[in-house]
Order: structure tokens, then sequence, then C-alpha cells
């Protein structure tokens, strides 16, 4: 969403931005038939409302989105972790539009204009864009805050990850230890080969059944 930069004469207001959107021409035509009548500058307020109320809209989306997508990062989905850093980006140039818009409107109430009415310009405009900015602040905030969390899921995922790792270490080390006893070249005990392979199952069976008893697994 991009602020236009709208002029206005006795006949037609039109949209002067390089980077005029479909959208933004849409809710022009849209306001100037609507309002036929009116007198220019009440026509200009019109359809500075109308794109105020519609950016105010695609923030409320966005506070949807963010709750949707909040279950997912909870489980740790890597995608819905990219799309709200595409939207926090998203919200970043939006706030900046919104911000302006809100400069543009100060201006047009302090600066004297002859083409401009000032008591035709409706005084809430300005209120409604600072009340945007302030729903963008909090949904970059619940995307801050949602950033936090997926990490944090991604650390006790890597935690338990390792924990694993180094259950199946401990209970692999005996047979380690004990087939690299009978391959010394050394005086031991006469055991067969499938008497040392029982003998490495029983005693890592114990070591899992201790690790299971103190819930280290």
């Amino acid at each position: 969403t991009h602020a236009p930069n709208i002029l206005h004469n006795n006949e037609k207001q039109t949209n002067h931005n390089h980077r005029k959107t479909k959208q933004i021409e849409k809710i022009m035509n849209k306001t100037a038939r609507k309002h036929t009548k009116q007198e220019p500058t009440a026509l200009l307020s019109k359809t500075i409302e109308e794109l105020t109320e519609k950016a105010i809209k695609t923030i409320s989306d966005y506070d949807l989105e963010i709750e949707k997508k909040e279950k997912r990062i909870l489980h740790g989905d890597k995608k819905a972790f990219e799309e709200i850093q595409q939207m926090k980006e998203n919200l970043f140039y939006l706030l900046k539009t919104i911000r302006a818009d809100a400069e543009a409107i100060r201006n047009l109430e302090e600066k004297n204009n002859k083409l401009i009415n000032k008591t035709k310009i409706n005084t809430n405009i300005k209120n409604r864009l600072l009340y945007g900015a302030d729903m963008i602040e909090k949904n970059r905030e619940n995307i801050t805050n949602l950033t936090s969390i997926y990490l944090s899921v991604l650390s006790h995922k890597l935690n338990e990850y390792v924990h694993k790792l180094t259950v199946i270490g401990a209970i692999l080390i005996i047979p380690t230890i004990i087939s690299g006893l009978f391959g010394m070249n050394v005086p031991l005990p006469k055991i067969s080969f499938w008497g040392i392979i029982e003998l490495c199952t029983i005693l890592s069976i114990i070591v899992l059944a201790y690790f299971k008893a103190k819930k280290w697994i």
C-alpha cells in the first residue's frame, strides 16, 4: 500500500503518485461516483478516508494471519517462520506509508492552501492513521515474540536430539569396551562369540533400564 499524492480541482481529483496502483484508482473512482455533488476538498477527504480504512483492514487481516501461524510456529514449522518474517517486512513498509500519510494530513490542516478548504477535511483521519500505526507496532511486536518462540522451539529440539545421541552413545560404549578388551592380545577368560554378544546385550539392557528408572529417557 502506498500513499497517493492526490490533487483536485473543481471538476475532478487525480492521482499523481509515480507508484500508483489499480487499488488506489479504484477507490478514487468509487468515491467520486458516490459523492459527485460534494465540494472538491470534501471529496478529497472522503478518498483519503477510504484509503485509510482499507489500510486498517489490511492490518487487521495481518493480525488474523499471525494468530493462525502461531500454532505452526509452536511446532517449529520453518515455512510459517519464513512467512511471518515476510509479513514483518511488509508491515514495516506499511508503517512508513501510514506515518507519511499522517504527516501529509497534518500539513493539509496546518498550511494555508487556496485549493484546500480545511473545514471539509475529516479531522478523524489522522487519528485513524495513528491507530493503524499502533496496530502495526503491536503486530510487529507479536511477530518478534513468535520469532523468539520459534528459536526456543528449535533450541529445545536440538537439546532433545543431543540428549538422545548421548543416551545411544552411553549404551553403545559398553559393547565397544567389551569388544575392545577381547580384541587385545592378552590372556582373558575364554568366552564364545555368542557369549560375548549375550554379555554385551545384557549389560546394555541393564544400562537402558537404569536410564529409564532415572527418567533420563
